[in-house]
């Protein structure tokens, strides 16, 4: 896909209201994308349904045909039976849930650490408790 030229391709949405007509024509006849404005910031890209495509496919199908050994390693792991529960739910539901767990990220990141002292790691690790001491058994 040729390159955006800022001079002629990037245009506020009000002028893309007024001739919408003439903008597509040119996104088609020069295959460059067009990157439209609004309130000074980009908002959309305008595509050609042609560039489009080719960039659907390079997604699709990665260069050389395979993904790299370490993705296809990755992928032989995944437990696709969460996907297609997910995929399952409808769009506003997946929403609502991506928010929830970015909302508790944030409040992870957000919360104060507590320092590991021996003590608290000793009581958690099993190999760590004196085995010359009795174990309580139920003696029923």
């Amino acid at each position: 896909m040729p390159t955006i030229r800022l001079d002629t391709d990037l245009r506020p949405v009000t002028e893309f209201r007024a001739n919408a007509a003439a903008l597509i024509a040119q996104v088609r006849a020069t295959r460059r994308p067009l990157l439209l404005t609004q309130r000074g910031r980009g908002a959309v890209v305008l595509v050609a349904v042609e560039e489009f495509q080719k960039m659907l496919e390079a997604c699709e199908a990665p260069a050389g045909g395979t993904l790299s050994p370490v993705v296809e390693a990755y992928k032989s792991g995944i437990d696709r039976s969460l996907i297609r529960e997910n995929l399952r739910r409808p769009p506003g539901e997946r929403l609502r849930r991506l928010a929830e767990m970015a909302e508790f990220s944030e409040a992870l990141r957000r919360a104060p650490r507590r320092p590991v002292t021996p003590s608290t790691t000793s009581a958690a690790a099993p190999e760590a408790r004196d085995s010359s001491a009795p174990e309580d058994r139920d003696s029923s």
